[in-house]
C-alpha cells in the first residue's frame, strides 16, 4: 500500500478527534492505534512531489471523492469501538 508521508499523523489526528469527542473510548483508543501501527510496518510512504499532488488533484476532479489521509479510517474507528464494548 502506498501513502502520504503523513498518513500516520492524519489518522492519529483523526483518532485523537474521535477520542475527544466521546465517540472512540480508551480502549478502542488502543485498538485503533495498534491497528494503525500494524497497517504502517507494511505500507510505503511516498515524499511529495508535482507528479504526485497532479495526480491527486485530477483524481479529485474526475471522480467527484475525497482522498483520505488513511484509507479506512471510519471502519478502523468503529470496528474498534465494536471490539472495546465487547472488551468491556
Amino acid at each position: 500500500m502506498l501513502v502520504w508521508r503523513g498518513a500516520e499523523v492524519e489518522c492519529v489526528s483523526a483518532l485523537a478527534r474521535l477520542e475527544r469527542a466521546a465517540a472512540l473510548d480508551g480502549k478502542g483508543m488502543a485498538l485503533a492505534s495498534n491497528r494503525l501501527k500494524q497497517l504502517a510496518n507494511g505500507w510505503h510512504e511516498i515524499e511529495r512531489s508535482e507528479i504526485v499532488r497532479e495526480s491527486a488533484l485530477r483524481f479529485l476532479r474526475v471522480t467527484g471523492r475525497r482522498i483520505a489521509a488513511c484509507g479506512g479510517l471510519h471502519r478502523l474507528a468503529t470496528s474498534s469501538r465494536i471490539a472495546s464494548s465487547h472488551h468491556a
